[in-house]
């Protein structure tokens, strides 16, 4: 009995391939005996919705060895290299079409397309305006515009464009989500909170969904509502297991709520997915540092610095643990580094003039406080411990200069105003 089942299912299978196989080989046939380039563009769509790019490309470029100037297939041609990531290949297509149709719209658009896949952002931003300029302003050419602006930091152009793109089609989610990171980039909260829920509610299931709970619950940290963010970035995570970014910003928010072991966590679970992204060893270090696990932390801060070599918050942060555990002369060599790395890092002049103080080096150390003050004059501890290293040197003078500077920009210095009172009593003032 079995057996017999078993042979008929077969059977049936068999005549479904046979039938597909006659089919195909049908459409085939009837192209091997047509000389109307037309008939191979036909296919060539037809491959291109059937999800068979290699084959739609064939189709389209014996349509255009049969016909040179046929536009269009030079166009879909186009968009199916873009889509296989083929930009170079996409560009010379539109190029082609574009010199045979200088104004067609479609070609401006896609070729936009394949510079922006390329990180041309000027040369697409300039084909997509030019495509609606010729009146192929649909709502994809708006939204993508907007995304190279954004890129490029014109953040106020991008949300022009996403708003015109969700004019045009209120239910443009991809817009919705843009729009949303966009204001998130300029700390619209409010704005980004509320497009990032207008996805939710408009996608539930979409692709973008993820996105947008990851998005809001950056939102909710951001506004200090760490539970919410926490809740946002869960559910971003149980749709997304793969997606580092959101452990890291829920690390953050259990960082931000006092949860510092699972913030280490978090940490952990995205390093484990992205374990070539600095920033992040950079958090773990800061949790492990607050934890007072300072070697598992210098751990963290040595892989950021072998990620990014030239990572002076990396080494500055190093500095000050090696300095709070007593190795001078390795924390006077990181934040050197730091300051080799980026000659405007205040902290790190700051730190190392401190450093230079405690070994007994008082001349560098005021030089290096010199140097936090010129760059950021509002220290007010730079000018403090500025005015002790004076004092050690017996420069009362300006010891008291630098304290009074202190006590001006915070008037609860109160170490400053009683380093005052006493090197005047001193002094019998």
């Amino acid at each position: 009995m079995t057996n017999r089942i078993f042979a008929a299912v077969a059977f049936v299978f068999l005549v479904s391939l046979l039938s597909c196989a006659g089919s195909a080989r049908s459409r085939q046939t009837e192209l091997l005996f047509s000389n109307d380039p037309n008939d191979y563009y036909d296919h060539g769509v037809m491959h291109k919705k059937e999800g068979n790019s290699y084959l739609a490309v064939a189709h389209f470029t014996q349509a255009i060895r049969m016909d040179p100037n046929y536009v269009h297939a030079y166009l879909r041609r186009g968009f199916v290299h873009y889509e296989m990531r083929k930009y170079d290949l996409a560009v010379a297509d539109f190029n082609k079409a574009l010199a045979l149709s200088p104004e067609l719209g479609e070609a401006h658009y896609g070729r936009g397309l394949a510079h922006y896949g390329r990180g041309n952002l000027g040369l697409a931003i300039a084909d997509f305006s030019r495509a609606i300029m010729l009146g192929w302003g649909n709502a994809p050419a708006y939204y993508h515009r907007a995304v190279a602006n954004e890129t490029e930091g014109n953040i106020e152009l991008a949300i022009e464009d996403y708003d015109r793109a969700i004019r045009m089609d209120p239910e443009y989610v991809s817009a919705y989500l843009g729009r949303g990171n966009a204001y998130l980039s300029i700390g619209n909260l409010a704005m980004a909170g509320a497009d990032f829920t207008l996805v939710i509610l408009i996608a539930p299931k979409g692709p973008n969904v993820v996105e947008a709970y990851a998005g809001r619950g950056e939102v909710y940290r951001l506004k200090g509502n760490v539970d919410a963010a926490i809740s946002d970035l869960t559910r971003a995570i149980r749709l997304d297991p793969s997606e580092g970014s959101s452990y890291v910003n829920r690390g953050l928010a259990y960082y931000d709520r006092g949860n510092v072991d699972l913030a280490i966590v978090d940490y952990s679970q995205a390093i484990l997915i992205q374990p070539k992204e600095a920033e992040t060893y950079m958090l773990r270090a800061s949790a492990y540092e607050k934890t007072d696990n300072l070697n598992l932390a210098v751990a963290d801060y040595n892989r950021a610095i072998r990620l990014r070599p030239g990572y002076a918050e990396a080494y500055n942060n190093r500095g000050l643990i090696r300095q709070n555990m007593g190795d001078l002369s390795l924390a006077v060599a990181d934040f050197s580094q730091a300051i080799r790395h980026d000659g405007n890092f205040a902290d790190a002049y700051y730190n190392r003039g401190l450093a230079y103080q405690e070994s007994g080096n008082l001349d560098r150390a005021i030089a290096d406080y010199g140097h936090a003050i010129g760059l950021e004059p509002g220290n007010a501890s730079a000018h403090y411990n500025r005015g002790n290293a004076h004092r050690q040197r017996g420069n009362v003078d300006l010891a008291i200069a630098d304290w009074e500077t202190a006590l001006r920009l915070n008037p609860n210095y109160e170490y400053a105003r009683n380093f005052i009172e006493e090197a005047r009593r001193e002094r019998g003032r």
